[in-house]
């Protein structure tokens, strides 16, 4: 009996049209869980939490695997990494994709995508977005440690540059943390 491999990554596949089931079979073999959606669906609420990367694909509409770039990016802030599929004549648009949000991107050989290449890129991608959640998660932490605090506290650099305040020191100064911060 085949032991059961277990599926380590969960991934949105964003289509304009029907999903390459070739493309599935190649995301079920390196061990991928993946769910189809359409670029017109209504994104899920738990998005987010739900998903370890969205990979864009679909054939010939470059425009509509732009606009899944920026849906996805409205539904879930910078959490979920984007990978956007293009072939080797739509590689201009690339730059389009990283301005829309995209993490990263992947080239269609003969109209397939690799799947040493799909594998790498996407549990690169994985990655990326754990490491995001754990950075939130640890800066959220970090804040609530900061703020309560009945002092007033600032973090600087090495360079003497402010790095961080607390909301203590934000009264006390009476200015908004932002533009301490110069942001």
């Amino acid at each position: 009996m085949e032991a059961m491999r277990k599926k380590v990554r969960s991934v949105l596949l964003l289509v304009d049209g029907e999903a390459d089931a070739g493309l599935l079979k190649d995301l079920d073999e390196a061990s991928f869980e993946a769910s189809i959606m359409g670029v017109e669906e209504e994104p899920p609420s738990d998005l987010q939490s739900r998903y370890d990367a969205v990979l864009v694909d679909g054939v010939g509409d470059v425009a509509a695997r732009l606009k899944g770039v920026a849906w996805v990016r409205r539904a879930t802030d910078y959490w979920v990494p984007v990978v956007v599929a293009f072939d080797a004549g739509e590689l201009a648009h690339v730059s389009e994709a990283f301005a829309l949000g995209a993490d990263h991107y992947v080239t269609r050989t003969g109209g397939k995508i690799p799947s040493p290449l799909l594998s790498a890129v996407l549990s690169r991608a994985c990655d990326v977005g754990r490491s995001r959640r754990e950075r939130m998660v640890w800066e959220a932490r970090f804040r609530t440690v900061m703020d309560a605090v009945p002092d007033g506290v600032w973090v600087l650099s090495r360079k003497g540059r402010v790095l961080e305040i607390n909301s203590v020191l934000e009264a006390l100064i009476g200015a908004r943390r932002e533009v301490i911060l110069g942001g």
